[in-house]
């Protein structure tokens, strides 16, 4: 004679046999692990975006400040590659703690190429140039110094730019082209 089964041992032997997913329970959690992806990626591009742009602008604060202290060093005058036959970043480097700070992290074409990412108000124009001119010289505010040398590696039609008085900042793209024509008294 056989022995009825308790209930206790009728819900262990039926739990024992379930041990894998189902098709639908798969395809919700590869679902699910996919809209999780989709929503995180653009939020960790965005971040690595804005982190490259901050190092960009504080490359162009610490070019800033070398400009200074070349200035400094010398008679207040900034560097002319014209006249010192020397690249205004080889005139910089003694002042700077390393030679990558010439290179934008989000610059992938000029700075590999030719070793520097940025350019500086060395506009050839006697009324618009630094370049040889004394710091203490020009008395217009929120003049550009040294900027980056193509725009968009920030967002579209946007340019990191350090200033004279040693501040730092994204513009626009024409902002900083308009200031570069302007006069610097």
């Amino acid at each position: 004679m056989q022995q009825p089964q308790s209930t206790f041992s009728r819900c262990a032997v039926g739990s024992s046999r379930r041990g894998a997913f189902t098709l639908v329970e798969l395809l919700l959690v590869v679902g699910i692990i996919a809209l999780l992806v989709g929503i995180l990626l653009p939020v960790i591009t965005s971040v690595r975006r804005s982190a490259a742009s901050i190092k960009c602008i504080s490359n162009l604060r610490q070019i800033g400040l070398a400009f200074h202290q070349y200035g400094m060093a010398g008679d207040g005058t900034l560097p002319d590659p014209y006249v010192n036959k020397v690249s205004w970043e080889a005139s910089l480097n003694p002042n700077l703690s390393s030679p990558e700070v010439f290179l934008c992290p989000s610059d992938a074409e000029v700075g590999p190429a030719v070793g520097g990412s940025y350019d500086w108000r060395d506009t050839g124009k006697p009324e618009t140039t630094l370049a040889g001119r004394s710091i203490n010289s020009v008395s217009r505010q929120g003049i550009v110094l040294v900027f980056d040398a193509l725009p968009g590696w920030h967002g579209r039609e946007r340019v990191n730019a350090a200033f004279l008085d040693g501040s730092a900042a994204q513009l626009d793209m024409k902002a900083c082209f308009d200031d570069l024509a302007l006069p610097i008294r």
